[in-house]
């Protein structure tokens, strides 16, 4: 089994996932913008204490540079046309309060990163991400990317199949995805408390939970479903969230309460987990409350309270929570607000997640995908020491 050190566990390369890393008041005082610096002394205090924290990160999501821009010029025929189009990529932005580098990973770097992983490890470099479809969704970036350069497939599915399965917009199942030196699963577990196959009146006869696998995981085991003739190995590195799925059918009340009763169940067993591998839980992002099927029913609080309830229960330990994502989807939200407000909601690529209530776009998924491999390659492909996890 590979050690936990093998990726990089230091301060600065956890600063790419959690802002601050473990040394906020150094990224503090390098702040030379007092506006910065009060929201990053804001954001501490409130992780310490429990209270709201996206009214800081919304200070700081103002930072990041604009991505989605408009034209208007005119043609030959001097009509004014609109152009919508990326200012280059999310991915490439610096974060001003990363202190090092990220290296912009094409399909090309993955495959020499896996080739040098398994030509140490004799095993395949493993990525897992578990929840419902806001964890689905990265899973889905990373593998459409790899699916040529990485040759992935599914066991007992056509090629055909299995760029169905990759780009289902619904995908309500596990996703299996092996390919050459490298294993990329996705696991539903929308509410992840719940044990595998326990029947849960009024579903489909599945628990929809993940709790036996993290079991079985975190005493280093590998986990079979004999029902569905799945393995899933100890990952070698978890991407873990209980998403929306379960709580966006009650009230934001009743969310934030099943929510405490998640992590009260969860918390001991991702703590164990992450003493033999890494696991990053992201944190979640905000609702687009104007696409909102109830619009008097704003989540985005219950939300941020989700958030500071995690930051109670996981932190002094090994799990990196990850809220710079949640910077890239505050500041997408505040770029998709400008554009309906000028009357462009209807001309908006769907790739923007401009008209998705809860999802992020494309953008914010390949930035995030990008930050995952700057942890999984970087030491491997020897990258200068100014980037992070290097």
């Amino acid at each position: 089994m590979m050690p936990l050190s093998v990726f990089p566990n230091d301060c600065r390369c956890q600063s790419m996932f959690t802002v601050g890393g473990c040394h906020m008041k150094q990224v503090i005082h390098l702040q030379k913008d007092p506006v910065q610096a009060s929201a990053l002394s804001g954001l501490s205090v409130a992780r310490l204490e429990g209270t709201q924290m996206f009214t800081f990160m919304n200070t700081l999501a103002r930072y990041l540079p604009q991505l989605f821009k408009v034209d208007l010029k005119h043609n030959p025929n001097n009509d004014l046309v609109m152009t919508l189009k990326e200012n280059t990529s999310r991915a490439s932005q610096e974060i001003p309060f990363v202190p090092c580098s990220m290296h912009i990973y094409t399909p090309n770097d993955v495959k020499m990163c896996t080739e040098i992983f398994k030509r140490i490890w004799d095993v395949p470099l493993r990525i897992t991400f578990v929840g419902d479809s806001r964890t689905r969704k990265p899973m889905q970036e990373m593998a459409k990317i790899l699916i040529k350069e990485l040759n992935l497939y599914i066991e007992g599915e056509d090629h055909q199949h299995l760029i169905s399965l990759i780009t289902h917009t619904k995908a309500r199942f596990n996703i299996p995805a092996k390919g050459n030196n490298i294993e990329i699963n996705y696991i539903f577990a929308p509410i992840m408390e719940r044990v595998v196959d326990k029947p849960i009146l009024g579903y489909d006869g599945f628990g929809y939970g993940a709790r036996d696998i993290f079991e079985v995981w975190s005493e280093g085991k590998s986990w079979t479903n004999i029902h569905r003739n799945q393995t899933f190995h100890l990952p070698h590195l978890v991407v873990v969230n209980n998403g929306m799925w379960h709580n966006s059918k009650t009230s934001a009340a009743a969310a934030v309460s099943d929510f405490m009763h998640t992590m009260h169940i969860m918390t001991p067993i991702l703590k164990k987990l992450s003493g033999l591998t890494r696991v990053i839980w992201p944190l979640h992002g905000p609702i687009k409350e104007n696409l909102a099927h109830k619009p008097d029913l704003d989540f985005t609080p219950a939300l941020d309270l989700m958030n500071s309830i995690t930051w109670l229960k996981l932190r002094g330990s090994n799990v990196w929570l990850w809220d710079t994502k949640t910077l890239l989807m505050l500041r997408q939200k505040h770029e998709c607000l400008r554009l309906q407000e000028a009357g462009l909601g209807n001309s908006l690529p769907y790739e923007w997640g401009c008209t998705d209530m809860q999802h992020a776009g494309k953008d914010v998924e390949k930035a995030a995908i990008n930050m995952i491999w700057n942890l999984a390659c970087n030491s491997l492909l020897n990258m200068e020491a100014a980037h992070c996890c290097s």
